[in-house]
């Protein structure tokens, strides 16, 4: 339920954040790129941190793997700001902020639709993606005093 709480949140956020940038996009407005690369970059540090800790157990619970991307994109986003707010210091391309953030919330967007769809499918009771009816058949055939098993349903 975290999961696809957080995955949620995650999408309307990046569409509030699109709207935003299009504003932006047609209304530029200056920039501390300073502060913008300094706070990016006190982000990257304790995003990078998160993901690493996080790393190892994101293979085996849906709701750690969405905190882990989650901290991963965060990351991948401090990279591009940080980038971003340099090319802002150095050439004044007020226009990078709004399309860095559509750029962001599009790849957001897309990790977020694939742990809303792992979410879902736990949530809706799915058969596990690995497990096979045949599988389960001929497992269960292996018991002694099994002889015949039909109907089988996940």
């Amino acid at each position: 339920m975290a999961a696809a709480f957080n995955s949620s949140v995650l999408i309307l956020i990046s569409v509030y954040l699109f709207y935003l940038a299009v504003q932006r996009f047609f209304n530029p407005e200056e920039i501390d790129a300073g502060i913008m690369s300094i706070v990016a970059s006190i982000g990257l540090v304790a995003n990078v941190a998160g993901t690493v800790l996080l790393h190892r157990d994101s293979k085996h619970s849906i709701n750690i793997k969405s905190s882990y991307l989650h901290l991963l994109s965060d990351a991948v986003s401090s990279v591009a700001v940080i980038l971003g707010g340099l090319a802002i210091y150095f050439w004044n391309l007020y226009w990078l902020d709004p399309v860095l953030t559509i750029l962001i919330g599009v790849y957001i967007i897309k990790e977020s639709f694939s742990i809303l769809e792992d979410a879902t499918h736990v949530l809706m009771e799915g058969a596990p993606n690995d497990i096979t009816i045949p599988e389960i058949e001929e497992e269960v055939l292996q018991f002694e005093n099994v002889t015949n098993i039909h109907h089988v349903h996940l």
